[in-house]
């Protein structure tokens, strides 16, 4: 593959961008070593050993960080690895390894954010960060299926600590309050309901 460019990227790294539109990161010295240099040829046997010697253990080591930061998804290390510029099959080989030592599971990640945040927030925000988080639409429902979320007792918590009396309250404060919860992601008709039943509610939060 044609070397096209060495972008320098601070600290004494660069970007090696090839004409096939692979790009990797390399420290300068790295790049003395394999003998890179734009617009020369950077040999098949070459690429695997800078793929092999410096690319996947510190892939590795930097999913590995990544990890002990705090839980993440898969797309969210993949993610991360893309940021610094590690090819495609750096990747795919680094999370083939964190997967087989079980250091990702987006199933286990999903259930653990759904049972620590469904206490808290509405079954359609914990669906919405899950997803915004890497896993799959499907794969989110299917976690919120197994871990129900209580929005009627939400929604009787926020009303409770707000200290709204559905017999004192005005039009506008019913208004006011209603497009509260429904900003916060709980439908309409349970918002509805939990207002005109609070009275009768246990209060169990």
């Amino acid at each position: 593959m044609l070397v096209a460019e060495l972008v320098p990227l601070g600290r004494g790294r660069k970007k090696v961008l090839t004409g096939e539109g692979t790009a990797f990161a390399l420290y300068d010295a790295e790049i003395q070593r394999y003998g890179i240099a734009a617009g020369e040829e950077l040999g098949s046997a070459t690429y695997d050993r800078i793929v092999g010697e410096v690319l996947a253990p510190r892939a590795k080591e930097r999913a590995l960080w990544l990890l002990q930061d705090c839980a993440r998804t898969e797309s969210g290390v993949r993610r991360k690895l893309a940021e610094g510029f590690y090819p495609r099959e750096v990747i795919d080989g680094t999370m083939e390894f964190l997967r087989g030592y079980g250091l990702v599971d987006d199933g286990e990640y999903g259930r653990r954010y759904a049972e620590l945040y469904g206490k808290r927030r509405s079954r359609q925000r914990v669906r919405q960060d899950l997803i915004r988080r890497g896993l799959d639409p499907a794969r989110a429902e299917e976690i919120l299926e197994e871990s129900p979320i209580d929005e009627e007792e939400q929604i009787a918590a926020i009303l409770r600590k707000k200290r709204y009396d559905p017999g004192e309250a005005s039009p506008k404060d019913r208004r006011r309050i209603f497009a509260f919860l429904i900003r916060r992601g709980y439908p309409a008709q349970t918002v509805g309901q939990v207002i005109k039943n609070l009275d009768t509610m246990p209060k169990t939060v």
